[in-house]
């Protein structure tokens, strides 16, 4: 019958093909899937919904049916011991459409007991060994269904899933490797057997007994994360394991150590841990006594600039710093600077304490390059400020190299250096040099001054500055000696004579040889450098009175013959005419005089600088408040003469060309008369002088007017008590009164009439 229906099967299908048609097939099973224990009833529906069909049948080799005209079937097993079965329920159509479906049967046995054992024996494992577990699991189909789960300590360590193909009951045993550890020692490992038969069946499982296993392990000696602290012992600080459980002892340079002593900073050392169990094990370990933090600097700190990063405490383990400055959390950089000088609160601490403390952080630098000083210019007679500023650890001192005079003051403000300038001179020009430095270095800068209205002077006075020598006079001499009385600003002092150098202040003309020797004084200053000043030498020879010398020959024949005179020129000699006469002395003859020549006439033009007539011009004038003062400016001199006048007003530097200046302030004006020849400087000084005649005049005019006013007031006060007037005595009346009659206090005895 099975045979019919799968040739029916095979043709419809081939029929569907070759037509390139699909056709369902129209049968519902219920359940469609059948899970079952082997030996127990089954039963499943198989009906259609087809009306049209030939007759519907079951096909299986259990209570199987040939086709019957219905459209419901039932396929019932009272008892299913098939293991393999699949039966089908099929239809036979009319038009060919024939169809079957298969009904799913899964028969399943399960086991009542299932059993765990070990590789080891009496289930003692020595650690880090490979031991197996074994779990049996008997009599179980189907196989491919079943899943072996491990539990340790009911924990799932482990699933293994068996996929044997077989449908029939067959002995499976599950396997498990395991590396025991010292922490598996006491642990109970037991196996499960799972059986999912999907949602159609049920979801069986099984555990096996628990198995404990004992696990030999050590010993080890784990000192790992030691820490010891002063004032601690020894005492439990290494973790010593084993099983069996091993005899421990502590020893220190061979030495058995009491480990409940407690222990002190300087206890740090090496130890040596031996632990006896199973066999004996030695572990050489190092132990550091911790303490906490301990201050290690001072409250002020003076470092070098590049020196290291510091650490300002100590203490075991090296504790932990924080630096803050000005509240906010800081790093140090690797080498300090200048830059991390301050003040600085420090936390410091470690796994035993912390303490707190504040640092003041010096650090010593070289000083800077220096600033805000720079080439000045100042005006002849004003103030200038020279600014010198450097920074520097400490703080540098200032030093300046220049020439040194009255005038000039140094003042430090601020870590600044001033240099102040007053009334400025031909002489403040010239090089200023400021030096800063500390103890780690030393800068310096150098500027250039220059005063406006002034010439760069040399400060050599030459003492005689002309010298007039006779030939062959004795022999003077001539020093050279700075203007200046301070040592510091004189370098060097020479002279050079003759082109020829020599050492030393004073200088000594030779008057046999020294005609044309050009001496000039030099010397080397601080701020100035190197100037000279020449001296005016003059040496000469009197031959005669005519103060000549002429060379004379003896020798007959015509010769060249010169003579020669030598004048000091003066300005009287100004415009002098001069001429030399040649006269032949001969023996007399015939009564004819002696043949004479006279040359042509030399007309000397000298040029003198001019002199400033004083007695018109003083050194210092009086003006009268009020009043304005002329100042005449009058000079002798070589044409033309240029007259000028310099001063200072409030709006600043004046000047005037003209001979005459009026002047209204006090103050010192300049008159300067230069020529061709040179140039004058006169300094007038004007100051002021009060006028006191007319207060004179108005106090004598004012006690005039007070006598007169008195005088007066008095005068008139005797006139009313003494004036007299006309009377007549006739008829007089003795010893009686009148109207008429004048009394001043007393009666008169002449009786008197007013006479009209």
């Amino acid at each position: 019958m099975s045979d019919r229906i799968l040739i029916v099967q095979l043709f419809a299908g081939l029929i569907l093909i070759m037509a390139g048609k699909t056709t369902s097939c129209h049968i519902e099973l219920s359940p469609s899937t059948v899970v079952v224990k082997y030996g127990d009833r089954v039963s499943v529906n198989c009906s259609t919904s087809l009306s049209n069909i030939t007759g519907m049948g079951l096909e299986s080799p259990v209570e199987g049916t040939g086709a019957e005209n219905t459209t419901h079937l039932i396929w019932t097993v009272d008892s299913l011991t098939e293991w393999d079965i699949e039966p089908l329920c099929y239809v036979v159509a009319p038009d060919g459409n024939d169809c079957t479906k298969k009904i799913q049967v899964i028969v399943y046995s399960f086991p009542e007991n299932i059993s765990i054992s070990s590789s080891s024996l009496n289930s003692v494992m020595t650690e880090g060994e490979t031991h197996n577990f074994t779990c049996e699991i008997p009599n179980i189909a189907p196989v491919r269904k079943l899943t072996v789960r491990w539990y340790k300590d009911d924990k799932l360590v482990h699933e293994n899933e068996l996929n044997s193909p077989s449908k029939k009951p067959t002995n499976q045993s599950s396997f498990y490797v395991f590396f025991p550890r010292r922490q598996d020692n006491r642990a109970t490992f037991r196996c499960e057997a799972f059986m999912d038969l999907g949602p159609d069946g049920p979801q069986l499982n099984l555990s096996s007994q628990d198995y404990s296993i004992e696990v030999l392990f050590g010993p080890d000696i784990d000192c790992s994360g030691l820490i010891v602290q002063e004032g601690e012992t020894l005492e439990g600080k290494c973790l010593v394991a084993g099983n069996p459980m091993p005899e421990v002892e502590w020893l220190k340079n061979g030495l058995p150590t009491n480990l409940s002593i407690p222990l002190g900073r300087n206890d740090t050392g090496i130890y040596t841990v031996k632990a006896e169990g199973r066999f004996e094990v030695t572990k050489t370990i190092q132990i550091s006594v911790f303490y906490g933090p301990e201050k290690t600097c001072q409250s002020t700190l003076t470092i070098p600039e590049h020196t290291p990063r510091i650490s300002c405490t100590g203490g075991s383990p090296q504790p932990l710093e924080i630096w803050y400055k000005d509240d906010v959390e800081v790093k140090l950089p690797k080498n300090l600077t200048r830059r991390d000088a301050g003040q600085y609160f420090i936390r410091s601490f470690n796994n035993v304490s912390s303490i707190n403390f504040t640092v003041n952080v010096i650090v010593l630098y070289p000083p800077t390059d220096i600033v805000e000083l720079e080439n000045a210019e100042v005006q002849f007679g004003d103030t200038l400020d020279l600014k010198c500023s450097s920074m520097g650890g400490p703080q540098p001192d200032y030093s300046w190299t220049y020439y040194q005079m009255a005038n000039v003051m140094e003042k430090k403000q601020d870590g600044v250096s001033h240099l102040i300038v007053k009334n400025a001179t031909g002489l403040n020009m010239g090089s200023y040099t400021c030096h800063a430095g500390n103890q780690e270095g030393n800068v310096s800068k150098t500027v250039r001054v220059t005063v406006k209205g002034a010439k760069q002077e040399c400060p050599i006075q030459i003492i005689p500055d002309t010298m007039v020598l006779q030939y062959q006079s004795w022999a003077q001499q001539a020093a050279c000696i700075p203007m200046s009385t301070e040592s510091s600003n004189v370098k060097k002092i020479y002279w050079k004579a003759n082109h020829r150098r020599t050492n030393g202040t004073e200088w000594t003309p030779d008057t046999e040889d020294d005609w044309d020797p050009h001496p000039v004084c030099h010397g080397v200053f601080n701020g100035i450098g190197e100037c000279h000043k020449p001296l005016h030498y003059t040496l000469y020879n009197l031959m005669g009175e005519n103060n000549t010398r002429c060379s004379k020959s003896e020798v007959r024949s015509p010769v060249n013959v010169s003579c020669t005179t030598n004048i000091t020129l003066k300005r009287t000699h100004n415009d002098v005419n001069i001429r030399c006469e040649a006269r032949l002395n001969l023996p007399p003859a015939g009564g004819h005089p002696p043949p004479s020549v006279f040359s042509d006439s030399l007309n000397i033009s000298v040029c003198y600088k001019p002199e400033i007539n004083t007695t018109k011009l003083a050194d210092t004038v009086p003006l009268i408040t009020g009043y304005d003062e002329d100042l005449v400016c009058e000079a002798d001199g070589r044409q033309p003469l240029s007259i000028s006048w310099s001063y200072m007003s409030a709006s600043g530097p004046k000047n005037s060309f003209n001979k005459t200046l009026r002047v209204s302030a006090a103050g010192y004006y300049n008159c300067t008369v230069s020529n061709p020849c040179g140039s004058t400087t006169h300094m007038v000084k004007v100051i002021f002088k009060e006028d006191y005649l007319p207060l004179i005049a108005g106090f004598v005019a004012l006690t005039v007017i007070i006598i007169s006013i008195i005088f007066v007031f008095i005068y008139s006060i005797y006139y009313k008590n003494t004036k007299m007037r006309r009377y007549s005595l006739k008829n007089p009346k003795l010893s009686t009164h009148h109207g008429n009659v004048a009394h001043n206090g007393w009666d008169t005895q002449f009786p008197m009439t007013k006479l009209s």
